[in-house]
């Protein structure tokens, strides 16, 4: 009975051991989240949120809603037209947000792919740690239960 307690104690041991080790990975991806906070400016973050709404659903419904009021603005005879067809005007709106949103899109998607690569060297790290952490507590596991089965 004494042999059978030992060895639930000392795998409960390994059990905290693991979990702690778990905890300390998970604070560990916090810590770079605040680092990418910390390490990116203003602009950075105002891109990142310009990108993330002009590729969005949200945009693209507004946006048709804003081009089919302005067709039918300016193609009805009861209203003053401000840029009739072939709506010059309104091309040279879409250039300009074409021309605006494309870069700040793609500084956006640079700094998440730099994100993204740095985030999944240390998930390998974690995980490479995790797995030799795993192997290691079952070997123990089993020599403990083999130690407390075969003597």
């Amino acid at each position: 009975m004494l042999k059978r307690l030992k060895v639930q104690i000392q795998i409960t041991i390994e059990s905290i051991s693991l979990f702690n080790q778990i905890e300390i990975n998970y604070s560990l991806l916090i810590r770079i989240n605040d680092d990418y906070l910390k390490t990116t400016t203003v602009s950075d973050r105002l891109a990142d949120r310009i990108a993330a709404f002009g590729g969005s659903w949200k945009f693209i419904i507004l946006f048709g809603i804003f081009l089919f009021a302005w067709i039918v603005w300016n193609t009805l005879q009861l209203t003053r037209h401000f840029d009739a067809p072939p709506f010059i005007l309104l091309n040279l709106l879409l250039f300009f947000l074409a021309a605006f949103q494309a870069p700040l899109i793609l500084m956006s998607q640079n700094r998440q792919a730099s994100r993204d690569k740095h985030e999944a060297i240390i998930d390998f790290a974690i995980n490479f740690f995790m797995y030799f952490t795993l192997k290691a507590s079952r070997h123990q596991t089993s020599t403990l239960l083999h130690q407390y089965y075969f003597r």
